[in-house]
């Protein structure tokens, strides 16, 4: 089906649907970036039926349908990931996994991917932790990793992926230690049974409580705060230090920063990259 363009939905109308997205999700569209919404709108107009956005967003007398609402705001965020993204990070995490052994017996590590999309990240994780315990067979872990979208999450959850997937971020000997073909889908590749078990999955928004979460040795927040308010991020991050271990650390995005959001972490760098932590000390270089 063609979509016609939409020059007859009102400002008025992208305003009350940003405005509704932020509400729910904390993620702000600019007016700047209103073209951005009407690209999801014009997904939603295909996906419903409907020859133009406006007739979609006209169709119901009450507004969006719980449905369609329920679809906007999941293609409201940004689930754009790949295997080990950031390979400055994932080189300075085994150092920094070290440190904490070294100087604090951090043996156990219980990490949250707060923002897992489709898993790469968490199973990334997953992989990072099983080379460490080559070298430090006494650590062990848990992954507790959490997506506002209820559909990436039942991706991420499956394990499954295409080789295209898999070719972005892991190396041959990744593949071979961590997956199995899968018999039932040909070309496409299932995550070990032994990785997954590390991993638990649930449905979270950051902008709602943490009650019973934590406390965690290591969070990972990555590229999702980009899309909030000062006073969103500053929620987010405060709420996160407060289910943090003490020495515990939260990882942000590489072009993310906690400057004019917290004073209460103190900065580390390891390598070229920053790890925010709960506690006292001075920032370590290295």
């Amino acid at each position: 089906m063609s979509i016609v363009s939409d020059t007859e939905v009102s400002l008025e109308t992208m305003d009350h649907l940003s405005k509704m997205i932020h509400s729910e999700l904390g993620i702000l569209y600019e007016r700047e970036n209103y073209y951005q919404l009407e690209n999801r709108l014009k997904i939603l107009t295909e996906e419903f039926g409907f020859s133009s956005v406006s007739e979609f967003l006209n169709s119901d007398p009450n507004g969006l349908s719980q449905k369609a609402k329920t679809r906007l705001l999941d293609l409201s965020t940004n689930n754009e990931t790949l295997f080990f993204r950031d390979e400055t990070l994932f080189s300075a995490l085994k150092p920094y996994i070290v440190d904490r052994l070294e100087r604090f017996q951090t043996s156990h590590w219980n990490i949250w991917s707060a923002a897992s999309s489709t898993g790469q990240e968490t199973y990334s994780l997953a992989m990072l932790f099983e080379n460490v315990k080559r070298d430090y067979p006494q650590i062990s872990y848990d992954i507790f990793a959490s997506d506002i979208s209820q559909r990436v999450l039942d991706y991420a959850e499956k394990g499954l992926y295409s080789k295209i997937e898999m070719d972005r971020g892991l190396s041959s000997d990744m593949k071979t230690a961590f997956f199995d073909e899968d018999i039932n889908s040909p070309g496409k590749f299932q995550i070990k049974r032994d990785l997954k078990s590390h991993i638990s999955f649930e449905k979270k928004n950051l902008i709602e409580s943490f009650a019973g979460l934590g406390p965690f040795d290591l969070v990972f927040c990555r590229n999702v705060l980009i899309y909030q308010t000062v006073d969103s991020k500053t929620d987010v991050v405060n709420r996160i230090f407060d289910v943090l271990k003490p020495n515990g650390s939260l990882v942000l995005g590489s072009a993310e920063s906690m400057i004019g959001l917290s004073d209460r972490y103190v900065t580390e760098k390891i390598e070229d990259c920053y790890f925010y932590t709960r506690g006292s000390g001075k920032m370590r270089a290295s």
